[in-house]
């Protein structure tokens, strides 16, 4: 899964839980806002009635029942004393819109003036319909809809911003694989550009390493081949012949190591000069050339022979 996959799930995941833990929230506030708003004026009812007790009977107080009955939704209300009813009256049916449910809740009430006596109230639940109108859920179902256009937008500018980094990412995946060459140079999209540039400049320096490196070997082979006394370069037969003395005919596996060390003035020296100083030099090279031939395990040599040629000296392991 790529980087912008991975990091738009994880912020769509964080935002999503975000969004239903706030509308669970917000939800359950609004309904015990409203349950126990309508519970707080049926008490407040309750209250009224108790203090009119004082002062007026039940057929006085029969006419005011409807009046303070009818806002709250009131439907039936009992007088209990000592648990046994005392005086009851329901409110006349009144008009119910069309498709409209009814769902009753009820509350017990201490009368504090007449010790003995309770209030039984019966009222309708008042969220039964809110959740049934869509002129109530509709703030709620654009506010929803808003948080998801903002999402939306918010996950399009976040893959915005890591579309580079996910080219870095493809580039260097590239490159593990093998692939080199201006097919892999970076773009000017990539991020972070500090990063894209070094890597650039490290693929270029090892191009160049490498085109050294191929000249190199071409100039040591041209020259090495190259026969003194003809002038002629044959390096199919150089090649053969480095490949002869590297290999092991006794212990497959072996390898070996082939040491040319070129003497430009090797014939003057050995004309005009005394016949012991091209020995002694040859003697000099070999033995200056034994403590690197020492550091390798015995395993891996067979021997060691040192030849002296006008054109070079060799010692082969």
């Amino acid at each position: 899964m790529r980087l912008t996959t991975k990091f738009s799930a994880f912020i769509t995941l964080l935002t999503s839980l975000t969004i239903f833990v706030t509308l669970i929230g917000a939800s359950l506030s609004f309904y015990n806002g409203i349950e126990n708003k309508v519970e707080n004026r049926v008490q407040a009812v309750a209250t009224m009635l108790d203090n009119r007790l004082i002062t007026t009977s039940f057929d006085k107080l029969e006419p005011q029942l409807d009046e303070l009955m009818t806002p709250i939704e009131i439907v039936h209300i009992d007088f209990m004393l000592n648990g046994k009813p005392l005086y009851s009256h329901s409110r006349p049916d009144s008009y119910r819109p069309l498709g409209s449910h009814e769902q009753f809740r009820e509350i017990t009430v201490q009368s504090l003036k007449h010790p003995g006596i309770t209030l039984h109230l019966v009222y309708v639940d008042p969220m039964v319909n809110y959740f049934r109108s869509l002129s109530i859920t509709a703030p709620l179902s654009i506010s929803i809809g808003f948080m998801v256009v903002i999402i939306f937008f918010a996950v399009r500018w976040i893959r915005r911003q890591l579309a580079g980094q996910e080219l870095l990412e493809l580039r260097s995946t590239r490159i593990l694989s093998g692939e080199r060459g201006p097919q892999v140079r970076g773009s000017v999209y990539e991020w972070p550009a500090s990063t894209s540039s070094a890597l650039d400049m490290l693929l270029s320096e090892l191009q160049f390493a490498s085109d050294q490196r191929s000249r190199m070997d071409t100039l040591i082979r041209s020259y090495a081949a190259q026969d003194s006394k003809t002038g002629l370069n044959n390096r199919l037969f150089f090649d053969n012949q480095l490949a002869t003395l590297l290999e092991d005919q006794e212990k497959v596996g072996a390898y070996g190591i082939v040491m040319m060390i070129r003497l430009p003035e090797f014939d003057l020296l050995r004309t005009t000069g005394d016949g012991r100083r091209p020995k002694n030099i040859t003697l000099r090279l070999s033995t200056c050339s034994l403590p690197l031939l020492c550091v390798t395990p015995a395993r891996c040599w067979r021997a060691i022979t040192v030849a002296t040629s006008p054109c070079c000296c060799r010692t082969v392991r």
